[in-house]
């Protein structure tokens, strides 16, 4: 039986930084336990998310909030 593999890692990203933020990130990586390319991925990916989460949220008034909830809570028309 073939098994394919859906999520295998074929991407790379290459990245060109001064040496003490390679060694920085190399530190950082030891103490988490992990190496380089799981530490680096797990942090970018952590902060991409966050950065979609705060552009995906919208900040209104209480008075526009209750206005909203009165709204859903309105009966449909028939």
């Amino acid at each position: 039986m073939n098994v394919t593999i859906e999520n295998r890692k074929n991407k790379t990203l290459n990245l060109r930084i001064r040496q003490e933020d390679r060694d920085l990130i190399d530190r950082a990586a030891k103490v988490k336990g992990k190496t380089v390319t799981e530490y680096v991925l797990d942090t970018i990916k952590r902060d991409a998310e966050n950065t979609l989460l705060e552009h995906s949220f919208m900040v209104v008034s209480p008075e526009v909030f209750d206005a909203f909830v009165a709204k859903l809570d309105d009966p449909a028309a028939p």
